[in-house]
């Protein structure tokens, strides 16, 4: 099973640079920065940024990144299998509100043609770890808190099968650390290798 991970513990970027690229799901423009080890929403623009592995992954993979959301309930995304990042992208994304709604879409054109696969109500706790599995047509969102985690969402759709992108964002503040991408499926993925040992990002 290949595998990368990022604990973003390394010097400030504005924007976040690679392995990532930098993607508003709805046409915005806003940044996501690495500020003091960690990944925030930058103070530019507007719009629900993303930042997308530059990899190609699965189509069987899971994403996983540790999210403090604030002090106000701020929704984060998480994405998988996507094709064309950005306005048109296809996919799916994981749309979580603490305390309010954890969504399951998937997008058709974009993050505007978007369509609800399944719905649960998320816990009220502000720092979690968060995944979104795809396996086979197996959607699978799950949260921890530090020790096992509890799936949330289990439901299926076929539409996207194919390999593709993973990332994650924020419409407004919000924390992200230990960003971890686990293919699933029999081959590994090419990804570029962009950064030295010791720099907090593994593969």
């Amino acid at each position: 099973m290949a595998s990368f991970s990022d604990d973003f513990n390394r010097a400030n970027e504005a924007p976040l640079g690679a392995p990532y690229t930098q993607h508003a799901v709805d046409s915005g423009t806003t940044e996501l920065d690495l500020d003091s080890n960690a990944v925030s929403r930058g103070l530019v623009g507007t719009g629900e940024p993303t930042v997308i592995h530059s990899g190609t992954w699965g189509p069987d993979v899971e994403v996983s990144a540790l999210i403090d959301d604030g002090s106000t309930f701020n929704p984060f995304l998480l994405l998988t299998r996507l094709v064309n990042p950005g306005d048109s992208a296809t996919g799916y994304i994981a749309d979580i509100t603490r305390a309010a709604n954890a969504d399951i879409y998937r997008m058709d054109s974009g993050y505007d043609t978007k369509t609800v696969i399944a719905s649960a109500a998320a816990p009220n706790i502000q720092v979690l770890t968060w995944r979104l599995r795809c396996l086979s047509s197996t959607i699978t969102l799950s949260y921890s808190s530090g020790g096992a985690f509890t799936d949330l969402i289990i439901t299926n759709d076929a539409t996207y099968a194919t390999a593709g992108r993973v990332g994650f964002g924020s419409l407004v503040f919000f924390s992200a650390d230990n960003f971890l991408i686990n293919d699933l499926s029999a081959s590994a993925p090419r990804v570029p290798i962009s950064r030295v040992v010791g720099s907090g990002v593994r593969w």
